[in-house]
């Protein structure tokens, strides 16, 4: 990315996953959750201060849950075109609810985003991790019974966050309830 400014890149990751429905309802047939709603609050306001005070940064959004969904490549916020397109209707504010949260999955995608330039990664996060683990040992071809758990997955996800460079700085925004997750929470940032 050529970029407009000296100013590094911002990522901002927002976890989609289904705990981020605590608090969950129904609204005209859809369900509706608190902390997606706060999530979703969160980056935009992120998105739209630095739109208004730095508008020469480069910054970028992304959902995760079991996939990750990037809105395009970071781009200046100068670009009002694409700011209004994360903030507008098709952006942030529709971003789908559904599977478990990866957090290793949005470091690893948030670091191939950032490339070698030097930047911010936001994560917004309740910090639960997929049940069991959710994933399947190195090695594992039949993905039987060999989840790996929940202390190893959480291991896994701070040593990649430890892999990032050093001129990446991760920061974790804890939503809803992140109770019992905490640590896990402090380990990544």
């Amino acid at each position: 990315i050529k970029s407009e400014t000296q100013n590094p890149k911002i990522l901002v990751g927002i976890d989609s996953s289904e705990g981020a429905l605590e608090g969950t309802r129904l609204s005209k047939g859809c369900q509706v959750g608190d902390s997606i709603k706060e999530s979703k609050i969160l980056a935009q306001s992120i998105v739209k201060s630095l739109s208004e005070n730095r508008p020469s940064s480069i910054a970028g959004v992304f959902a995760y849950n079991n996939s990750v969904y990037p809105f395009g490549q970071p781009q200046a916020l100068s670009n009002t075109r694409y700011t209004n397109s994360i903030l507008g209707p098709e952006g942030i504010g529709a971003i789908p609810v559904c599977g478990p949260a990866y957090q290793v999955n949005a470091i690893q995608r948030a670091s191939e985003i950032m490339g070698d330039s030097p930047g911010n990664i936001v994560l917004i996060t309740d910090g639960v991790v997929p049940p069991s683990g959710g994933i399947y040992a190195p090695g594992d071809q039949e993905r039987v019974s060999s989840a790996i758990t929940d202390p190893l997955y959480r291991e896994n996800a701070v040593e990649e966050a430890g892999e990032l460079g050093s001129d990446v700085d991760l920061s974790v925004v804890a939503v809803g309830d992140h109770s019992g997750n905490e640590e896990f929470l402090e380990n990544l940032a």
